[in-house]
């Protein structure tokens, strides 16, 4: 550990979030010595993806990671809450009615620009879903009337990162699918 860079805690408010299958389709490339550490992702073209551009609120404050081995193999519960600040029909087609039923896998932004542990990928393994619908929740006097959900899955890993060869490439390469996703 170094101490002259302490932990810093959080996400940035920014995450890509793709399919289940999306993502399985994708040309994904482990490293060999440590499958916890995605080098890449697509073969030259990313999969299609949404993002999370959220920088004045949090959006997924609450979310958390705790082990557990009641089925007698070491597993992670992970839990993603994420707000959504946008409303209307639009919005209930396009992200709030699939959040409902669908399965995903998410790349969120840390904080923390500690290397391999700056891009973390949730549902890698297992894809993230709303196991309880009725976590899915607005109410028009709190968080400013955003959206709540909460997405889960288990998975074999603690964490899983995508890092290529080294935090600056790995961060271009993010910024370069988010743009694309935008444009």
């Amino acid at each position: 550990m170094d101490c002259s860079h302490p932990l810093e805690s959080g996400y940035t408010g920014r995450a890509i979030i793709m399919t289940a299958d999306a993502f399985a389709q994708a040309a994904i490339t482990r490293n060999a010595q440590n499958p916890r550490i995605v080098t890449s992702i697509g073969d030259g073209t990313y999969p299609e993806a949404f993002i999370v551009d959220n920088i004045t609120m949090t959006p997924f404050d609450g979310s958390s990671t705790t082990g557990n081995g009641d089925a007698g193999y070491p597993k992670f519960v992970k839990a993603m809450a994420i707000r959504i600040p946008e409303r209307g029909a639009a919005v209930a087609k396009n992200v709030i009615e699939p959040i409902a039923f669908g399965r995903f896998v998410m790349i969120v932004e840390k904080e923390d620009k500690a290397g391999d542990g700056s891009f973390e990928i949730i549902g890698a393994q297992s894809a993230l879903r709303c196991v309880d619908p009725s976590t899915i929740t607005r109410q028009e006097t709190a968080n400013g009337g955003a959206w709540s959900a909460t997405l889960q899955c288990t998975e074999q890993y603690a964490e899983v990162v995508w890092l290529d060869t080294d935090y600056a490439t790995t961060k271009a390469a993010f910024d370069d699918w988010w743009h694309d996703i935008l444009h």
